[in-house]
């Protein structure tokens, strides 16, 4: 606990409630799904003085915060009330965690101004993603529904989940990004557990957007899998993808550099039926992300970043950012005397800062391009 606000080990109150059943964890009426739904639906800290839904009633009948501070009733421990707290206030304190605060939407700051060269691809991404969200009458009107699932592939470092992250913004949904070992959970039935509760939160929070990144680390074809939770997994996947027409204005995303190590059943219409591919950059898309990475960058007046985008074939996007990084770097060594690092430099020498074309073709022999290597 820090400052009255505790935070919630939902790893060790799993591992509590599956000690304290015993040999009852092998009964067959006991729900162990529902424990897990219940368990991964928490939030993930508990502030009693903000939310009243985190109280209990002592034997006074006043209502008193749930915190460590004060003495147990009856013997009660901390842990035994906030069991007894979900329990009893799991359609407050439990759905909260779910829907959350009004202010709890979670929108990026990313904007299509800050992808680079995909003006192309981002047309494509507005008119499935961002077009069902901003204007559902026109599909209500066309009596046809949008995609349900949107798959970007393409190499590693091309912008995918930057595109996602931009799309969002623009859209103004709710955006919740899931990666493979966030959702992968060794007790039973907490997987699938998260991956229901994320789902519930983007239709409280709708519209909404859920991103998937790098979706082959957990939902890869069920026939190469050696472990037979990872394709329960992705069954209740496909179920939550099947049941996404109650869902409102949700849209799912996924980004993968290896789509045919995806499950075919989630390449079918109706799950990720809406493919794009996000390729490397050509030489006018360089020069744009080149422009992006380099805004603010005391540059050289001299430097001509066209000239740069024509030597970097084959580089990514975060290659090139990579590129503009190492650059300013070569800069910093090649101006300033680096031994004494405990010396302060003068606003003089600091204004003397300039990155050159030198300090990018130096930079060039150590950042290569990723697809190469």
């Amino acid at each position: 606990m820090k400052d009255g606000v505790f935070e919630v080990d939902k790893a060790a109150i799993s591992e509590r409630v599956l000690s304290d059943l015993g040999p009852c964890v092998r009964c067959p009426i006991l729900d162990l799904d529902n424990i897990a739904e219940t368990i991964a639906r928490l939030p993930e800290h508990i502030d009693p003085a903000r939310d009243p839904a985190w109280t209990y009633r002592g034997s006074d009948g006043v209502a008193k915060a749930l915190t460590g501070d004060e003495d147990e009733p009856d013997g009660e421990s901390l842990l035994e009330r906030l069991a007894r707290t979900v329990r009893s206030g799991s359609p407050g304190a439990v759905g909260n965690a779910v829907r959350g605060t009004p202010g709890s939407r979670n929108v990026p700051a990313t904007r299509y101004a800050d992808v680079g060269g995909m003006e192309d691809t981002i047309a494509l991404v507005r008119e499935a993603v961002e077009l069902p969200i901003t204007h559902p009458e026109i599909f209500k009107r066309l009596k046809i529904r949008p995609h349900k699932g949107i798959l970007f592939y393409g190499p590693p470092g091309t912008g995918k989940t930057l595109l996602a992250r931009a799309v969002a913004h623009e859209s103004g949904a709710h955006f919740i990004a899931v990666s493979g070992p966030e959702i992968l959970n060794k007790f039973w039935g907490q997987s699938e557990a998260k991956l229901r509760s994320i789902f519930a939160e983007a239709k409280a929070k709708s519209p909404s957007i859920i991103l998937f990144d790098e979706i082959d680390s957990f939902a890869s074809s069920r026939d190469m899998m050696s472990e037979s939770f990872e394709a329960t997994l992705v069954s209740q996947l496909l179920s939550l993808m099947d049941g996404m027409s109650d869902l409102g204005r949700v849209c799912v995303i996924a980004t993968t550099n290896r789509p045919e190590a995806l499950d075919p059943a989630l390449r079918r219409p109706g799950r990720f039926d809406h493919e794009i591919e996000i390729g490397l950059p050509d030489r006018n898309a360089r020069h744009h992300i080149l422009k992006i990475h380099t805004r603010g960058m005391p540059l050289a007046d001299d430097l001509d970043l066209e000239a740069v985008a024509a030597l970097t074939r084959d580089y990514s996007g975060a290659d090139l950012e990579a590129l503009c990084r190492e650059a300013a770097l070569v800069c910093m060594r090649r101006s300033l005397n680096l031994q004494d690092y405990t010396r302060r430099f003068s606003s003089h020498q600091l204004a003397a800062l300039s990155i050159t074309a030198y300090d990018f073709r130096a930079a060039m022999k150590r950042v290569r391009p990723s697809v190469r290597r």
